[in-house]
């Protein structure tokens, strides 16, 4: 009896490091400049107002906490809702100003600035998807244009 609660608590303990492992595969941080400079840190999961007509970029870092990451930057999705953000599209209501490109700052760390303009009036969803054996990442950020 004592040999199996050994063994259980190997198992739990050996299953608990490796959930934490894929938990933490990814972590993006996000900071909106404005057209005057001005600065905030954006969470995933929040709602941001935006100022319609108004220029902004969204400042991506991108940290891989696994090290080897086999999903290069430049697969990360970006989702205007449920289609792919492009740019130049301006039915999607925050027109992307040119394609999202990639800066390795590190081996580890990615960085992008994404400049668009709020075009429409209304409430836009964007998701940022990395699809990766090792945990990925999948948040949404909501923008409210007003």
């Amino acid at each position: 009896m004592r040999n199996t609660m050994f063994r259980k608590a190997i198992l739990s303990a050996a299953l608990f490091f490796i959930a934490l492992a894929a938990a933490a595969a990814c972590e993006m941080s996000f900071t909106l400049v404005d057209g005057s400079g001005a600065a905030r840190k954006v969470l995933p999961g929040s709602t941001v107002a935006l100022k319609s007509g108004a220029s902004y970029t969204l400042r991506v870092e991108f940290v891989e906490d696994h090290r080897n990451c086999p999903v290069p930057p430049g697969d990360t999705v970006f989702l205007m809702g449920a289609s792919a953000w492009r740019a130049g599209a301006a039915d999607q209501g925050l027109v992307l100003s040119k394609a999202i490109s990639w800066i390795e700052n590190s081996k580890t760390k990615n960085s992008a600035d994404i400049a668009f303009t709020a075009a429409k009036v209304g409430s836009f969803a964007l998701g940022i998807v990395r699809d990766c054996p090792k945990g990925g990442y999948d948040e949404r950020i909501v923008f409210s244009v007003k």
